[in-house]
């Protein structure tokens, strides 16, 4: 075929068809990439994954939000404070309870609960939404202990934690497990063949090396070999919180031959005297005036 042939027959082609098509392929490919960047994040399931949780239901909700569910477990003997636990993306409190069932044996009423759309708790999880369930627990937990108020996040939890905590001065203290700085550096590293893609699929918002707690303690815990969340990012959190005048006993611990999953699980005792010192040493702090 002469090349003059081709070409005529390429021009009969209307440029309008081009655009309907491209424009379809690139919306295609949009939603495609959407729906995988939001399965990054979330993974709720309603299944009992049989903890035996001996405590009481709580429900509870956010401003404008759905109906909550959580599970408040009383302290054994006397009661040192209240832990509200943010829990991470997957599954729901029957699970991650496990990694956490210890704190009431240590004088600690343990708030477990779910985010929107896990377990038993309604509605369907969001970036801003999980932060707002968060605030709505921490909310529940200092009615019932004003001054003594600690917050876990683990996690997506953490981002939930770190975002709540940041409006909520009365907490005591802040534990970030495993924690990411960006939203957007998590996606990246899942999916490195939608990098290009992220910046556009994934909420804007603050992250939590944007956000200052001001003078609430922080321990951040980290595995040296996490693989989902590198641990250099845990240290982007620390520098972040220091740099915008963060309380002089926050710290890093870095758990080396440990992942992801939680340090609990690898080295239970170390883990366990590390969280209890924090708790403790907060505890033994001047309370710090909340309306200077």
């Amino acid at each position: 075929m002469a090349p003059g042939r081709f070409r005529g027959r390429l021009r009969r082609v209307p440029v309008s068809r081009w655009r309907a098509f491209a424009s379809t392929f690139v919306l295609t490919v949009a939603l495609f990439c959407s729906a995988c960047a939001d399965s990054l994040f979330y993974f709720p399931t309603r299944l009992d994954y049989g903890a035996g949780l001996v405590g009481r239901d709580v429900f509870f909700r956010a401003p404008a939000g759905p109906r909550l569910h959580g599970v408040w477990i009383d302290a054994l003997g006397p009661r040192r404070g209240t832990v509200v636990y943010c829990h991470g993306n997957d599954r729901n409190l029957t699970h991650h309870s496990q990694w956490v069932d210890w704190l009431p044996r240590q004088g600690f009423d343990l708030l477990l609960f779910d985010y929107r759309g896990y377990g038993r708790s309604e509605g369907r999880p969001s970036r801003e939404g999980i932060a707002a369930d968060a605030r709505a627990a921490i909310d529940l937990a200092l009615l019932a202990d004003p001054e003594r108020v600690f917050v876990w996040g683990r996690s997506l939890g953490a981002a939930a934690a770190v975002s709540a905590v940041a409006t909520r001065p009365a907490v005591r203290g802040l534990l970030l497990e495993g924690g990411f700085a960006r939203w957007r550096s998590v996606a990246r590293r899942r999916v490195p063949i939608l990098a290009w893609a992220v910046p556009f699929l994934v909420s804007d918002g603050p992250d939590p090396v944007d956000e200052t707690v001001g003078e609430v303690p922080v321990l951040l815990i980290h595995g040296a070999d996490d693989g989902v969340v590198a641990v250099r990012e845990a240290g982007e959190t620390f520098d972040a919180l220091q740099a915008r005048g963060g309380d002089a006993s926050t710290r890093l611990v870095v758990f080396g031959g440990v992942g992801h999953r939680t340090a609990h699980a690898a080295r239970t005792a170390e883990f366990e005297a590390l969280v209890g010192g924090f708790l403790a040493s907060c505890l033994t702090e001047p309370e710090k005036s909340r309306t200077e």
